[in-house]
């Protein structure tokens, strides 16, 4: 088949636009194909008598002849352009022209061949795609999500101000550059992802990430992904939404940490409970049997180191419960500044004298509602632990690099603490009000990362064997809980410690003068007492006490035996000494039967495990006392009756 026809055939049957421009009269329509004439709606025949200035959008027309001046001036083998043409109907639609200059042998230009694709469709969707950019790219600007696009090589193409805010970032630093915000170990990964997503891979959506900040830090964000696309649908890029969690991390960590001691609080209180019931009988009998000794003896000496070594596992005990919150505390109006000058002289005594102990209290303290007891032990613990830090470090100041004016010192201070909304918010668990701050500071040996998340935990000890039992921490954590406040520590590795209470103000209240004194004489009675306890040690230990004290003495096992017998000789009972934790029925519910049975009967709880919080008010009222075990045979006595001679409810009452 000879050139010219096959020359003919792609032309006349080619799926894009085909023409023949001559050169004189510039720009007339010499052939046209019919792919041509469908594009603009007119016919081979109205097209061969007009020019393509005639179809040209006047807008487009001096850029298209200046495209044909230089590729007749110039040495250019061929024009591409975007212009639009007019329709037969009058509408405009755009092509693509792509403009081959035709010379004869003599290098005259002859004419002009042009193909012309139809991109109407794909500029519609570069327009849409621009207005939505120009619509998204405000909220982006405003957006509080850090939001950043990268092409597929990991270059930035956007940064919004969030995103600087978030990584450090300014956004003339980043644009063009690769993605600097990837740990260094998790490139490769991140590479491989972002393949993946070329290929129409699965996105992210929250998924949680740890990114790298200018500053080199690592912060832990919410990732959700997408995929960018060019006008033909190709991905191009990949967009990510961040969100900053770093604190949401801290609080679930700290509420985990919460959750843990909590757990081990409860083990902790059910197994002083059982020591407790144990004590109880080993220091009572242990009184009654140091009574029945002689002055100076061998026997009473052993049971004098006997008696001392179980009063050391009552205060173990007594530990383990405060961290359980199952002590009961006496809330008072209480200056802490009295409290930590009262510590801090006892301490002096003590310490090393090569350490410093103040106090620094500013002016205007408020008072707190506390027991002093506790408020005391607190700081007793703190301040001994800073003193072991201390002397490590003092153990280590040989080496040359310690500071030469380096001193030991332990610094309590004391001050308000008004908190405003946005720690409130930072912390819910913090119930609204105003505090007090007391800490404890020293510039010792400081706490090592690794540990520091378990320095509250009951037993836990970095202390030789013999020197801690690991409850001091543990007790401050359970006393500060118990008094609705919080503890925080800051710790810097070889230079020092902070522990920072906080305690509910009691702005208002008036601080009484604490009343000192204990009665030297228990008086004893002849009254009926109702005993209950399921430790039979500890009933026939009460049964031997207070008969000694003129009492008569019923002793129940459990609390339906208790309720039995109170049935039978309840006008005879004066009191009732209950036990709270009991087999086949609480005593809780023996308490609320025996009311029920005599609504004026007094009834003396006692117990080694009180209620969460030491909270008795649910079970108490004017002919209700308290004796928390392990307790001295002559405070049950005391305790006796004190209740028995209080108003209201003298006497067998049944009604």
């Amino acid at each position: 088949m000879e050139e010219g026809i096959l020359f003919r055939l792609a032309f006349d049957q080619a799926s894009v636009g085909m023409v023949v421009l001559a050169m004189d009269p510039l720009g007339q329509f010499i052939q046209v194909n019919p792919a041509f004439c469908r594009m603009t709606g007119y016919s081979r025949e109205e097209l061969l008598a007009r020019d393509f200035q005639s179809i040209t959008a006047p807008q487009d027309l001096e850029k298209n002849l200046k495209g044909i001046r230089s590729l007749l001036e110039q040495p250019i083998p061929s024009l591409q352009i975007e212009k639009r043409y007019i329709r037969k109907d009058g509408r405009p639609f755009w092509v693509r022209l792509n403009a081959s200059l035709l010379r004869d042998d003599r290098a005259r230009p002859t004419c002009i061949v042009v193909e012309v694709e139809d991109i109407e469709t794909h500029k519609k969707t570069e327009e849409a795609l621009r207005e939505t950019d120009q619509t998204l790219r405000p909220l982006i600007q405003a957006s509080p999500l850090a939001i950043v696009t990268i092409d597929l090589a990991l270059n930035v193409k956007m940064w919004n101000p969030a995103a600087e805010r978030l990584f450090g970032w300014r956004t003339e630093e980043i644009l063009g550059r690769p993605l600097p915000i990837i740990p260094r170990e998790k490139q490769e990964e991140f590479q491989l992802y972002v393949d993946r997503l070329a290929g129409d891979g699965p996105t992210f959506v929250n998924a949680p990430k740890r990114r790298v900040r200018k500053d080199g830090t690592v912060i832990d964000v919410r990732v959700s992904t997408a995929l960018l696309r060019d006008a033909d649908g190709k991905v191009n890029g990949i967009m990510g939404i961040f969100t900053d969690i770093t604190e949401e991390k801290r609080l679930e960590a700290e509420l985990r940490h919460a959750q843990k001691l909590e757990g081990i609080g409860q083990l902790a209180g059910g197994i002083a409970h059982e020591f407790n019931n144990l004590l109880t009988a080993i220091i009572g009998n242990i009184e009654l049997a140091l009574g029945e000794t002689v002055s100076g003896s061998r026997l009473r000496a052993t049971l004098s180191r006997v008696d001392q070594a179980a009063q050391r596992a009552a205060v173990l005990t007594q530990q383990l419960l405060t961290f359980s919150r199952r002590s009961r505390i006496d809330l008072k109006p209480l200056h802490l500044q009295v409290v930590a000058e009262e510590v801090v002289c006892l301490l002096g005594q003590t310490f090393d004298r090569r350490i410093r102990l103040r106090v620094e209290s500013a002016e205007g303290v408020w008072p707190v509602f506390a027991d002093a007891g506790q408020m005391n032990q607190i700081l007793m613990n703190l301040c001994v632990n800073a003193r072991d830090a201390l002397l490590e470090r003092l153990g280590e100041t040989e080496n040359p690099r310690e500071p030469a004016d380096w001193e030991p010192r332990i610094v309590i201070g004391i001050e308000n603490a008004p908190c405003d909304e946005d720690f409130f918010r930072a912390h819910p668990e913090v119930k609204p009000g105003e505090y007090v701050c007391l800490s404890v500071s020293d510039n010792g040996i400081g706490i090592d990362d690794a540990i520091r998340h378990r320095i509250f935990e009951p037993f836990f000890t970095t202390k030789e064997v013999g020197r801690g039992t690991g409850l001091g921490l543990a007790a401050v954590y359970g006393i500060i809980r118990q008094h609705l406040g919080w503890i925080e520590l800051q710790t810097v590795k070889s230079e020092g410690t902070v522990f920072k209470i906080y305690l509910p103000a009691g702005q208002n209240a008036q601080v009484l003068d604490p009343q000192a004194g204990r009665p030297k004489r228990v008086a004893g009675g002849d009254e009926t007492i109702l005993f209950i306890d399921d430790e039979v040690a500890i009933r026939q230990l009460a049964k031997t006490v207070l008969e000694q004290y003129g009492y008569r003495v019923l002793l129940a096992g459990d609390g339906v035996e208790a309720v039995g017998i109170f049935q039978r000789e309840i006008d005879r009972v004066h009191l009732v000494v209950l036990d709270l934790m009991m087999p086949r029925r609480s005593g809780e519910e023996v308490f609320r039967e025996l009311r029920a049975l005599a609504p004026g009967v007094k009834i003396l709880i006692s117990s080694g495990h009180p209620p969460a919080g030491g909270d008795l008010s649910a079970l108490g009222g004017p002919a209700a006392g308290f004796i928390s075990k392990p307790y001295h045979p002559d405070d049950l006595a005391r305790k006796v009756r004190a209740l028995l001679d209080r108003s209201g409810g003298k006497g067998p009452s049944a009604h």
